[in-house]
């Protein structure tokens, strides 16, 4: 910016010369990031993006209005966290390419032949990545998204921790038999996923209609959570780590209560450390999410001096 875009004008002299300067600016940052096309590349698409976002924001506006939707709502605040995201992790592809022509290949093949059941049929554990790690990728992700829309509120959190370990628990009462009865005998594991996905959704709108007439105290306590957890992958992970661990029927319940508990209390732990970050002056480019995820950077190191205690203990 006090390089490229201000010697150039910057906002001064008009939105034209304003976007002008913008593209240019973004190509220079891509040349300094590597002699290829694709880098070239990136640095306009990054441009494009910033011109795109500013052009369409009158068309933006005019949209929420009409569907009544205030930039404060947290649908769309997570919204636009995962166009951002879309749109940066395409230009990625482009970035980490070994040319433009491929990162070109590579995005029109995630747009024509990509289907959503790669993340179902196992094929997403055929690029690198074991199971146990997209599924701990997912559990952080909707960690850190309850952790930030419960923020300081902690008796929510406390609420949304005991709700997901009863999930958990009865999840893996009903789940490990139907693995080991049902989906093993018939040759059906491959349907793992699914099948457990299904289970859990409908045990989740069992339990809330339970609750809601048989203890109406108890489903205003944590009714309230359980429709989250329908979406809350921490609990399809434990079942189905579960079962890859080889795990018995007792050793699975053992294994959800602590997981179940562990959830709790990260939840607690971010709780109170969003509680605590509010009461600062957290500088603006740290503010929302940003800090949200340096701190957990700094809790998972911390619990990892926990790790090896309980092997050690039995050993």
């Amino acid at each position: 910016r006090d390089y490229v875009y201000i010697p150039l004008g910057g906002n001064r002299k008009g939105k034209l010369r304003r976007y002008i300067n913008l593209l240019l600016t973004f190509f220079v940052s891509g040349i300094w990031h590597g002699s290829g096309l694709q880098y070239i590349f990136w640095g306009l698409m990054q441009g494009a993006y910033q011109i795109a976002g500013e052009v369409l924001m009158p068309v933006r506006k005019k949209v929420r209005g009409l569907l009544k939707i205030e930039g404060s709502e947290l649908f769309f605040i997570w919204w636009q966290r995962l166009c951002t995201f879309v749109l940066i992790t395409i230009s990625w592809v482009i970035f980490r390419s070994a040319s433009l022509r491929a990162g070109l290949s590579m995005l029109k093949r995630i747009a024509t032949d990509w289907t959503p059941w790669v993340f179902f049929d196992g094929s997403i554990y055929k690029f690198g990545i074991e199971q146990k790690q997209f599924l701990a990728w997912i559990l952080c992700v909707v960690l850190m998204a309850v952790a930030e829309s419960l923020q300081e509120k902690k008796n929510q959190a406390v609420g949304m921790g005991v709700a997901v370990t009863i999930v958990m628990l009865i999840a893996t009462v009903v789940t490990w038999p139907i693995q080991y009865l049902v989906l093993n005998p018939l040759n059906l594991g491959y349907l793992q996923n699914i099948v457990f996905i299904l289970i859990i959704a409908a045990l989740v709108q069992m339990i809330e209609l339970l609750l809601k007439k048989f203890s109406p105290a108890l489903h205003k306590g944590l009714g309230v959570y359980l429709p989250l957890i329908t979406t809350n992958c921490a609990v399809l992970g434990v079942t189905i780590n579960n079962i890859i661990d080889g795990y018995s029927f007792v050793e699975s319940v053992v294994s959800s209560l602590g997981c179940g508990l562990g959830f709790l209390l990260a939840m607690v732990l971010f709780s109170g450390l969003r509680s605590r970050i509010d009461e600062n002056n957290v500088p603006t480019p740290f503010r929302g999410l940003a800090v949200t995820l340096i701190a957990a950077s700094f809790i998972s190191l911390a619990f990892m001096g926990f790790g090896g205690i309980v092997e050690n203990i039995f050993a």
